[in-house]
């Protein structure tokens, strides 16, 4: 989610339970509204942590607040993804009262579920471009107008992410990506990466542009995982 003020990224990056298709992995929350601050959540297990700036923060359920916003951390709300309605909940609520947004992230072991509610505002990205006509929100049409990823002097996600590229993932190009939608996606990625991408990052790259908007990539991914 990118607007003139606030900005909202995500990493996504593959899980065992998902067979390494792409679930949230972290999350950055920036932007003029809180004076350029960056926090940042991350799934609680493997080293994960809130931090603010770099620093980490909330370590045990409590409350912190900055530049008129409140992060509260605790285990109350109710689960996006119905699967997990049984786990132990580890919620992050962030509310920036100037603009009327809140943002609500679920951190589970391995993944994060998260929620915006924010008013009609100009912006763009994963969530659409809020204009009222949900039929310009497709993948196809976000990719086109913001790109498939951040681009890296954009990005206020910090660390750099393990880049693989599964056997499944692989099969899948292989075999369910033609060889023009390919050629197209191969040509973008190059724009996108201007050069510097490796293997695994380019593989990853083409296989968003073919799949970044199938409904069923997680079900075909799972029929070659199990064939």
């Amino acid at each position: 989610m990118r607007s003139s003020d606030v900005k909202i990224q995500g990493r996504y990056m593959g899980s065992t339970k998902t067979e390494n298709l792409a679930s949230t992995h972290k999350v950055s929350i920036t932007g003029s509204v809180i004076q350029d601050h960056v926090l940042e959540v991350e799934p609680y297990e493997d080293g994960g942590a809130i931090l603010f700036d770099g620093s980490e923060v909330l370590m045990t359920f409590g409350n912190f607040s900055f530049d008129g916003a409140l992060v509260k951390y605790d285990g109350q709300g109710d689960p996006i993804d119905k699967d997990t309605r049984d786990l132990q909940k580890r919620v992050v609520h962030l509310e920036l009262p100037e603009k009327n947004i809140s943002v609500t992230i679920f951190r589970w072991s391995d993944h994060l579920d998260l929620n915006i509610t924010a008013p009609p505002m100009s912006t763009d990205g994963a969530c659409g471009n809020f204009n009222g006509d949900p039929s310009d929100d497709t993948t196809e049409d976000i990719f086109h107008r913001v790109g498939a990823r951040v681009a890296h002097h954009e990005t206020k996600i910090s660390g750099k992410a393990k880049i693989t590229f599964s056997a499944v993932e692989q099969e899948m190009l292989a075999t369910q990506c033609s060889a023009q939608k390919k050629a197209s996606a191969r040509s973008a990625c190059h724009s996108e990466f201007k050069g510097s991408a490796s293997e695994e990052e380019m593989n990853n790259c083409i296989f968003d542009h073919c799949f970044g908007d199938d409904d069923h990539a997680l079900k075909a991914a799972k029929q070659l995982a199990t064939a």
